[in-house]
């Protein structure tokens, strides 16, 4: 199915979701409006982002990057998860016991309402989630040249953090590079705010091409340098948490670096497994050099404790939950310095 027949079919304008994936941030090389996807707006009041005050200086916001493989499209994934399908139970309690207050998510279909973008089991998960402990979680997806499929997209609980404007895309798509399309599944990000001068901070979700049926990273290197030169026209703010699915799987490929040198830091510099098997430390956070909020650098890759306390072989995760681990990195809550 095309991109303007998916955007139709279910919904959404053509001239909406195109406005995402080409013209849907400010690229130099693509200077142009930043119309949000229909549905996906996170815009709040004033009286809604007043609330959290001095008492939580100090604190840290768990902002965490998962790849839920798959997840809506079961028939999809590999291996000993081929045709099993996630259940909102087991994700809930993954999701809860990494105590993350923001998430990234990848590899998500929109399957909960022809016009809107969510995930039900991701909807079901999270109203577990509130029920369970008063949290206020909700998520959002954006749309993709893959169709409803494959999606990114950022949740978070507004117990915590507040969402500041509307989730837009931090990088257009671009053109092919060694044949794949640069940026397929345009990166979402989204301001959030610990209250009323307090820190507030940009959290951008990635899902950069993989290496199937060949070695794509010359192309998530553009990836890279594109974002690099978007995101922060698109957002106006220097603090910038990059985090989610890289299919990097050393801190010396193209795309790590090319951030690196355009002022990130990449917090999985040590390349720590992150994929259920082999090596591969695909999933990175990257965050700025030079802003304070960032400057313990934590990174965790949440999984052997997870594993332990739940009695999982690895292979149970892979079936039942995914074949990435999440992500998880803080943010340190201060008085704004921008």
């Amino acid at each position: 199915m095309g991109r303007h027949q998916w955007a139709v079919r279910f919904g959404v304008t053509a001239t909406a979701a195109l406005a995402w994936l080409v013209v849907g941030c400010n690229d130099p090389a693509k200077q142009g409006s930043n119309p949000s996807a229909e549905g996906t707006s996170a815009t709040t009041t004033a009286d809604e982002r007043s609330a959290p005050t001095t008492t939580a200086i100090g604190k840290r916001i768990r902002v965490g990057g998962w790849n839920i493989e798959w997840l809506g499209t079961p028939g999809s994934r590999s291996g000993p998860a081929k045709n099993f399908e996630q259940t909102a139970d087991d994700i809930a309690d993954y999701i809860l016991a990494s105590g993350v207050n923001v998430l990234t998510l990848q590899e998500i279909a929109s399957n909960e309402a022809p016009d809107g973008w969510t995930n039900k089991t991701l909807s079901r998960a999270f109203q577990i989630i509130n029920v369970k402990t008063g949290a206020k979680w909700t998520h959002k997806l954006a749309p993709a040249t893959t169709g409803r499929n494959q999606l990114c997209g950022i949740a978070w609980d507004a117990a915590v953090v507040t969402p500041v404007g509307e989730m837009k895309p931090a990088a257009s798509s671009g053109p092919q590079v060694d044949g794949a399309t640069v940026w397929s599944r345009p990166p979402p990000g989204l301001m959030f705010t610990a209250g009323t001068g307090l820190t507030d901070f940009v959290v951008i979700s990635i899902h950069m091409k993989s290496n199937y049926n060949g070695d794509f990273s010359n192309a998530r290197g553009e990836e890279a340098r594109r974002l690099a030169r978007s995101a922060p026209l698109t957002f106006s703010d220097g603090d910038l948490l990059i985090i989610g699915d890289s299919n990097c799987a050393k801190h010396a490929e193209p795309a790590p670096q090319a951030l690196m040198t355009a002022g990130w830091a990449d917090l999985n510099h040590d390349d720590r497994p992150t994929f259920w098997q082999g090596a591969g430390a695909l999933d990175r956070a990257f965050v700025p050099k030079d802003q304070p909020e960032f400057a313990e650098r934590k990174f965790e890759v949440f999984r052997e404790s997870y594993l332990t306390q739940k009695s999982l072989s690895v292979r149970d995760f892979k079936q039942r939950f995914s074949d990435h681990f999440m992500v998880i990195t803080e943010v340190l809550v201060m008085r704004d310095d921008d």
